[in-house]
């Protein structure tokens, strides 16, 4: 049986509420309200927060709309 291979963090990608709020083009506010509905999971380390990528792609899946 293999052992679990550990995370590197040059693999993970995080976004602040800032950049990802550019990505979307929408205010930090709006980003806050997704966090604290639980509608977007965030990582919350001291005083900083960060949304990883793979959270931010099953997010904008979810939302998406066919047009």
């Amino acid at each position: 049986m293999k052992s679990p291979t550990p995370f590197r963090t040059s693999e993970l990608k995080f976004f602040t509420i800032k950049k990802l709020a550019e990505r979307w083009d929408m205010s930090t506010r709006q980003i806050q309200r997704f966090i604290e509905s639980g509608d977007l999971p965030a990582h919350h380390i001291g005083r900083s927060v960060r949304i990883a990528l793979e959270d931010v792609l099953i997010f904008e899946a979810r939302c998406r709309r066919v047009a």
